[in-house]
């Protein structure tokens, strides 16, 4: 009996050892591409809106958006609630920016702004892990 329990034991430290080995994993270089985008793209928007400038903010809405539906299908893809939902609440805040810029909507902006930064912040804190010594992070 002792022998069969001690049989269990290890089994299962070996299936859990095993999911810890793979929790956590490189993105693909096309997500990490559009990470790097995304990011790009944000911090061109906190410029174009701080010299309220409406043209750079739509183009930089444009830009965006095929960055944002890399990032989404990524997640779609691996099918994970919750970064799914930031993904498409960062598409509509990437969209509702460019609307608000076409119509010259300051706070319309302000609130684009405010979802794609929090969409941001909010899957990063949930699916990325702290910068590894190589600079890169993983998913987990």
């Amino acid at each position: 009996m002792n022998r069969k329990m001690n049989v269990a034991v290890i089994g299962m430290a070996v299936v859990l050892g095993m999911s810890i080995v793979h929790a956590f994993e490189k993105p693909s270089a096309e997500y990490v591409a559009a990470m790097k985008g995304i990011n790009t793209g944000n911090q061109q928007v906190r410029a174009h809106v701080t010299a309220k400038d409406y043209a750079a903010l739509e183009a930089d809405a444009a830009m965006l958006k095929p960055f944002v539906e890399t990032a989404g299908k990524y997640w779609m893809d691996k099918k994970v609630e919750d970064a799914i939902k930031m993904s498409m609440d960062l598409g509509k805040a990437v969209t509702d920016l460019g609307i608000a810029a076409k119509a010259k909507n300051d706070d319309g902006i302000a609130a684009a702004q405010k979802g794609i930064g929090g969409s941001c912040m909010g899957c990063h804190t949930a699916h990325r892990t702290p910068r590894g010594a190589d600079g890169t992070y993983e998913i987990k």
